[in-house]
């Protein structure tokens, strides 16, 4: 499996996606803030496309695009939130809202 994820900005909200023949299975969606943060608040696999590592694939193109764009991730949806723990490199770059 090698998904394209592709990236769709409009204004201060955007979308991380995976389109399979024309049909959008999997999206991690996002809000940029002035502090240049990413606030990640969703991530949906199509139910048939569940358990084939999609949300993954996303997770991994959020963090690459929070690194190169030097931002800060505040992980609101759950899934972000679990993952985290297999990017212990990410935490210096990650805000947690319990702690504030």
């Amino acid at each position: 499996m090698n998904p394209k994820v592709q990236l769709d900005i409009n204004n201060q909200y955007g979308v991380f996606f995976i389109e399979m023949e024309e049909e959008i299975i999997a999206t991690m969606s996002f809000r940029l803030t002035d502090e240049k943060e990413v606030i990640v608040d969703h991530t949906v696999v199509d139910r048939e496309h569940e358990n084939q590592g999609y949300a993954k694939v996303l997770m991994k193109e959020m963090i690459n695009y929070v690194q190169a764009n030097k931002l800060r991730l505040v992980p609101l949806c759950a899934f972000v939130k679990d993952q985290l723990k297999y990017y212990p490199h990410v935490s210096y770059f990650t805000l947690d809202l319990e702690d504030e």
